[in-house]
């Protein structure tokens, strides 16, 4: 199979809100886990978690998601190493079916992400994966996308987002928080990453470097 580049980035994360400082942040080891406004863990504490500093933190799942994403493309297309217009799938991961996040949601994410974004026209978003694996999944169907069909471009990412007090409820009834005797329990978090994936053909006409 033909290779396939990844030539523009976009992320959000609670560390970062560009790729370039959310890296940044990880190899300097820079946690941004602390007390959330509202939510508490099972003791009753106020939870730990790390989310985006720019949301309001009443702001429902699916609009988290939505943000999340839309700031990733909005990068996208500033950074897109290519001139005119460009109509393109996206292939997208995204959460597991869990509470706060049924089919429905996903169908409403997938909706409201299919428009334009500067000079980047999300043609059709379809969510090929899901879960903790989900963006490397869709990065390699995206390889296979464009290496292997007439689509020459696509975009592909993840987004996620724990904060919906179904989720968190569901989380602390298993034990999966942080706090009291979960052990294995984690820290809620969210953020998104998006990739323009190019193939080699189209990166040798386009003289994209």
């Amino acid at each position: 199979m033909p290779p396939a580049h990844i030539v523009a980035l976009g992320a959000r994360t609670a560390v970062g809100l560009l790729p370039e400082t959310a890296a940044a942040a990880i190899r300097a080891g820079i946690s941004r886990v602390q007390e959330h406004p509202y939510f508490v863990d099972p003791r009753g504490e106020p939870l730990r978690a790390a989310y985006d500093p720019k949301l309001d933190e009443d702001l429902p799942c699916v609009d988290r998601l939505v943000a999340l994403a839309e700031g990733c493309l909005e990068q996208l297309a500033k950074r897109v190493p290519v001139h005119g217009e460009l109509t393109l799938p996206l292939l997208l991961a995204a959460p597991e079916p869990r509470p706060g996040f049924s089919a429905a949601e996903q169908q409403q994410l997938e909706r409201r992400l299919a428009r334009a974004y500067g000079a980047l026209r999300i043609q059709a978003v379809r969510t090929v994966a899901h879960g903790h694996c989900g963006g490397l999944e869709a990065l390699q169907m995206a390889v296979q996308v464009v290496s292997g069909t007439s689509v020459n471009a696509c975009i592909v990412g993840g987004v996620d987002s724990w904060f919906d007090p179904r989720a968190i409820a569901w989380l602390s009834r298993d034990r999966r928080l942080v706090g009291g005797d979960a052990r294995s329990g984690f820290f809620p978090g969210e953020g998104a990453c998006f990739a323009f994936v190019l193939s080699h053909a189209a990166r040798r006409s386009l003289r994209v470097p």
